[in-house]
């Protein structure tokens, strides 16, 4: 199933896997589905896999597979644990008839094996022994959007960057953008279960806050700004953008070819106030009146899969248009 560079967990099984309340378990199990067979239904992969690939130890692997048969979110379909090849089945998370219409979250191989010289993710988070920022990365690939909006919905969660306007010229007027490290939005429950006491429904938003710090500050999901119409769910992106870095390399285009767009329409004046404060800078068409900055989540690393290619060739399109009618600003 992972033969495409990204593998696909099953949703709902993955909540049942998060209910047990264990790590090593829920390594175990997205390790597990990593080297499933193209059904995505069988797997090879054991305790000597988990040993290999994420470092935990044969006696832990052992007791975490244990742990996901006991709970029936895997079978063993080998003659018994002590077999020398091991057979497990992934069994669904619903009742649904062969899988249909399941909802999955397409995660890349590269949490597992790493990119370039990187560390794994999955390896990150096992030494971390944080549960829920295990939970919560894996609800943002759950939650990820890229040709709707470049990642996850700015409406439920993102970071609010200050616009301040510098001037105008023809169409298109000039900003320049600040990081505020100020959060919002509406929080979907994928992020919120691991952190709402199971009792009261009690929200720790210091521990969330920390665990989204980390993820960002280890470099396993990144905030991309985006000139969005407005902040409501159903407006359109105007600018993806990355003038902080990060993104993808259209992204960064981008962002040089607006800062200059809008250098080029400032005033002498202002132009010297920029490049004293090295001040970052974006223009948009002017007909946007109720136009925000976002910096919208996503993972860093990305399943290669339609959706994702679809976002890219839609960043090249965005691009090339902006070259052509950069004269214009």
């Amino acid at each position: 199933m992972a033969a495409r560079g990204f593998f696909g967990v099953d949703a709902v099984a993955w909540d049942r896997v998060c209910a047990l309340g264990n790590l090593n378990a829920a390594i175990a199990y997205l390790t597990l589905v990593r080297g499933s067979d193209a059904s995505g239904r069988r797997t090879r992969w054991s305790k000597t896999s988990l040993k290999t690939y994420v470092g935990m130890s044969l006696s832990r692997g052992e007791r975490a597979i244990e742990m996901l048969i006991d709970a029936k979110i895997i079978a063993r379909l080998s003659p018994s644990k002590n077999s020398r090849s091991q057979l497990y089945e992934l069994l669904p998370g619903s009742s649904r008839p062969d899988g249909e219409d399941v909802e999955r979250i397409w995660l890349p191989n590269s949490l597992i094996h790493g990119a370039g010289r990187e560390k794994p993710a999955l390896v990150r988070l096992r030494e971390r022994r944080d549960f829920p920022a295990l939970q919560l990365f894996i609800a943002v690939y759950r939650e990820l959007d890229l040709p709707g909006y470049g990642g996850v919905s700015w409406a439920k969660i993102s970071e609010e960057i200050q616009l301040d306007r510098l001037g105008s010229r023809g169409p298109a007027t000039a900003f320049s953008i600040t990081r505020r490290d100020r959060w919002v939005g509406t929080l979907p429950l994928a992020f919120a279960r691991p952190f709402s006491d199971p009792d009261n429904g009690r929200f720790d938003e210091k521990s969330f806050f920390e665990a989204l710090f980390w993820l960002r500050r280890d470099g396993l999901v990144e905030v991309i700004p985006h000139v969005v119409e407005d902040e409501a769910e159903d407006g359109e992106i105007v600018l993806p953008f990355a003038p902080f870095g990060g993104g993808a390399v259209e992204e960064r285009e981008i962002a040089e070819i607006i800062h200059d767009a809008a250098f080029d329409l400032l005033a002498p004046e202002l132009r010297k106030k920029v490049e004293d404060n090295d001040l970052t800078l974006v223009a948009f068409p002017t007909r946007y009146a109720n136009a925000v900055v976002r910096g919208v989540f996503r993972p860093r690393h990305l399943a290669s899969t339609a959706r994702t290619m679809e976002w890219r060739d839609g960043l090249r399109e965005k691009r090339d248009s902006l070259l052509a009618l950069s004269h214009c600003y």
